[in-house]
């Protein structure tokens, strides 16, 4: 696998395969229920079950935050490789005949806020930041 550029991080061009993969399973095993529309949480939720089912799973953000019910939002879920591979997805299900998956980032939002408000202590990790 070469280097690539991908904003301005430069990268593995394999690891965008293995995103890719990985993402397009996962919502191909949520639309598996009839539902297309998701929000970026319950689309990273997914992907924390399904490395539960993984030996990493354990050791993961996303399946520990699985595991104990913790909520991870992300309205940026589209920009970079999992925007890659929900674009991609949504073509293969065009090509099919079949509706694209919608990513709902207002509901993770209104999430946000209610917790926020109903929550006495609250806490959160920033990563990045340009969409602070």
């Amino acid at each position: 696998c070469e280097g690539m550029r991908h904003g301005n991080v430069q990268v593995d061009s394999c690891v965008k395969d293995v995103v890719v993969g990985f993402v397009d399973a996962v919502l191909c095993e949520m639309v598996k229920g009839g539902e297309t529309v998701f929000t970026p949480s319950e689309i990273i939720r997914a992907m924390g079950r399904r490395l539960q089912g993984e030996e990493r799973g354990e050791t993961s953000v996303l399946g520990w935050c699985e595991k104990n019910a913790i909520p991870i939002y992300s309205p940026s879920i589209v920009d970079g490789y999992c925007g890659d591979a929900i674009f991609a997805f949504n073509k293969k299900r065009k090509a099919a005949g079949e509706a694209p998956v919608r990513v709902d980032l207002v509901e993770d939002v209104k999430g946000m806020n209610k917790e926020a408000m109903r929550s006495n202590r609250t806490g959160m990790i920033i990563l990045g930041g340009g969409l602070v």
